[in-house]
């Protein structure tokens, strides 16, 4: 399910659950099971960490358990929820943090009814504060529906052309991390097409597994010219944007063609190494063998002088 409709059927439960306590005073705290839901797992409806995982079930048990009845247990959940929301706006960067940053807004207000409804009643008599603090509570319900359901159309926060830029400029060893810190996914994995074995790798050779996209990773393929040319294996819900979608294939582009225009050059790099190195070998065995002496020609006879006498040359003759 895409993240956008995976908000919308929250909310959509939301707000079934919220008249469901009109008709039936069991359900009156219904809704707020979805709602925690959302929250915590806010712009997605998956939850993606244990702890996610653990905040829903408890939000949901809480709900159908009519724990949040008593003023003094829904202040401690309330309180309890933006404390969950703080951690994992902490451990989230890049664009992720943002959707958080939303996420831990809406906590906060509706923690805030909660406690300001919870100390009205406990300290105006004659429940007086029930009908103010009721009102006040569903113009916050009201406020964060339309709030998160405006975060999550909101356009990426960088803009499409300084993506490309940036990661265009980037250095391809360190796209993936940009990439992942734009994009709030840590565990993203850019693998570039080796056509010699049929398969990925990443910036330092690795091989990358493609996952079959089953699972809790998407897989996305990026081809040039018809051939397979780069991967993506991120998180299914941070690429639920298809402007932003194109700018991070433009820019993964990119990178494969500086990484195999890297490569390139550290091979001839390489030659010319191997090169040199076999020329100083050849140079130095070259100086080191022992040299042959070249034979020595016989001396040719000395020819007389034309200047001498006849008779000295004649004697010399005899």
């Amino acid at each position: 399910m895409p993240a956008a409709r995976g908000i919308g059927v929250l909310l959509a439960a939301t707000g079934l659950a919220w008249y469901a306590g009109n008709l039936d005073p069991v359900a009156l705290y219904w809704h707020r099971g979805p709602l925690v839901h959302l929250l915590l797992t806010y712009p997605g409806w998956r939850p993606r960490t244990r702890l996610t995982g653990v905040g829903v079930v408890v939000g949901y048990l809480a709900a159908l358990g009519l724990a949040w009845r008593t003023d003094l247990v829904s202040v401690t959940l309330s309180l309890a929820l933006v404390a969950v929301l703080i951690r994992l706006r902490s451990t989230t960067a890049g664009r992720a943090r943002h959707h958080r940053t939303a996420a831990l807004q809406a906590g906060l207000a509706l923690a805030a009814a909660l406690v300001i409804g919870g100390a009205a009643r406990l300290t105006v008599p004659g429940g007086e504060a029930v009908l103010p603090a009721l009102w006040i509570y569903e113009a916050v319900l009201c406020a964060v529906a339309v709030g998160l359901c405006v975060g999550a159309q909101r356009r990426p926060v960088p803009a499409v052309t300084d993506l490309v830029v940036e990661l265009g400029e980037t250095r391809s060893g360190t796209v993936r991390d940009a990439l992942a810190q734009t994009l709030g996914d840590p565990s993203l994995q850019i693998g570039y097409w080796r056509p010699a074995t049929g398969d990925y790798v990443d910036a330092t050779g690795a091989q990358v597994v493609v996952p079959d996209g089953a699972g809790d990773r998407s897989v996305r393929h990026i081809e040039r010219e018809g051939h397979p040319y780069a991967v993506l294996i991120h998180d299914p819900a941070i690429l639920g944007d298809a402007t932003l979608v194109q700018a991070v294939e433009a820019a993964t582009r990119l990178s494969a063609s500086n990484e195999a225009l890297h490569s390139e050059v550290r091979a001839r790099v390489a030659e010319v190494v191997a090169f040199s190195a076999a020329a100083r070998r050849r140079d130095r065995r070259g100086a080191t063998a022992p040299r042959r002496a070249a034979p020595r020609r016989p001396a040719a006879a000395a020819s007389p002088d034309p200047r001498e006498p006849a008779d000295r040359r004649g004697r010399q003759r005899r």
